[in-house]
């Protein structure tokens, strides 16, 4: 669980950096490969591109924060590895 937490990080935040805001990020729209410990982020019908701010970012993270809580998924030491992750690569553009 750790590198997938880590992978969905770093995914969501190269999103991101590409302008990339995503309407409806859940977990139900990543999919996750459990043998290569890859992610794809998907459903961007409710999606933009556009110079994001702090706060679209924070939003597009709280969402999946809650669909976590949602689907009885989150806790909180993964949560961790998940922003330390996307805090990293979000930081290295």
């Amino acid at each position: 669980l750790v590198r997938i937490y880590e992978n969905i990080g770093s995914s969501v935040a190269k999103m991101h950096n590409l302008s990339i805001f995503h309407g409806d990020l859940n977990i139900n729209n990543i999919i996750i490969n459990t043998v290569k410990y890859t992610v794809s982020i998907i459903d961007f019908d409710k999606s933009y591109y556009k110079k994001l701010s702090d706060n679209e970012r924070a939003k597009n993270i709280q969402r999946f924060k809650r669909s976590l809580i949602k689907n009885k998924l989150y806790n909180k030491y993964y949560f961790e590895l998940f922003l330390n992750s996307y805090n990293s690569t979000i930081n290295s553009f």
